[in-house]
């Protein structure tokens, strides 16, 4: 959600992004059919890396059911090697009240 902007696309530069670490807690049951809506912000950015942590919630007893933590680091198609972060790309990561940003 926070990369389905195509704007974003240009700030990546041609970059992919590998999830290097992902810690999940859930804390209540959920059953299928059911549905859930998902926060989603970041909250550290590093040179090659950032960390984002979401939040899933019941929406029909509108309770938090897990919290995830994952650290994703920018790599470049043509090299598989880490990607500096641009500014931009930065600010639009650090950019968490805007809802255009953070459907």
């Amino acid at each position: 959600e926070i990369f389905a902007p195509p704007s974003v696309n240009t700030l990546m530069n041609g970059a992919n992004l590998a999830v290097v670490r992902l810690l999940i807690e859930f804390s209540t049951e959920l059953h299928f059919p059911g549905r859930v809506y998902v926060g989603s912000t970041v909250v550290e950015t590093g040179n090659t890396s950032f960390k984002v942590r979401q939040g899933m919630f019941d929406c029909v007893h509108d309770n938090c059911c897990a919290v995830a933590e994952a650290v994703c680091v920018l790599v470049r198609g043509d090299t598989k090697r880490p990607s500096t972060i641009a500014p931009e790309l930065r600010a639009y990561l650090l950019k968490n009240d805007d809802a255009e940003n953070f459907a």
